[in-house]
């Protein structure tokens, strides 16, 4: 099929109407029946193989176009993300003194009001330890709390959390070496061609 001053539309259009329907067979019983089924894989490979040919030649360009614009814009990105990292790390550094001296006044606030307030009197205090979010003028900061998590002592972490890295376990492989409680063994797989 010729994709000379063809749309994408066009050709998806043409595949639907000529794409032929492929039946798999239920069973596969006799050696007959396996080279039907062999002749049959490989007409949907070469089918498959034919709509990723029709698909990149449309979308290659625009994928290899979208990388370059990418990759113009990529330096101003990375020196805006590291300034704000640096930034977060003062603000983050300050806001973790100031809050600390701002609930030691929370505390020293409540207190006094509960000292002076008459027995059963409920007390009204104004908050002044509540700094999480700022308004600057032109912009606003928002200090979140998050629940993260790290490794102290990986012996004592159950193994229902623990992954092998499939990587390491086949760069070993490969170089002959077997990693204790690793079992190498074969599978097969089936390639079509033609």
């Amino acid at each position: 099929m010729k994709l000379d001053n063809k749309e994408p539309k066009e050709i998806v259009a043409s595949i639907k109407k000529n794409l032929p329907k492929y039946t798999l067979p239920e069973t596969i019983d006799t050696m007959e029946e396996y080279m039907v089924a062999t002749d049959l894989g490989s007409k949907i490979a070469k089918a498959k193989k034919d709509v990723e040919k029709f698909r990149d030649h449309f979308a290659k360009p625009h994928y290899d176009t979208y990388k370059k614009i990418r990759e113009m814009f990529s330096p101003f990105v990375e020196g805006l993300t590291t300034k704000e990292k640096e930034l977060k790390t003062l603000m983050l550094s300050f806001h973790k003194i100031e809050k600390v001296k701002r609930d030691a006044e929370q505390a020293l606030v409540e207190a006094e009001a509960i000292a002076n307030a008459p027995e059963g009197a409920e007390v009204v205090v104004e908050v002044v330890n509540d700094i999480n979010t700022i308004d600057g003028g032109e912009g606003r900061s928002q200090v979140r709390t998050l629940k993260k998590w790290r490794v102290v002592d990986i012996n004592k972490v159950p193994t229902k959390y623990l992954e092998v890295s499939k990587k390491l376990v086949d760069e070993d492989i490969k170089k002959g070496i077997v990693p204790p409680g690793i079992e190498q063994y074969e599978d097969q797989t089936l390639v079509f061609s033609r």
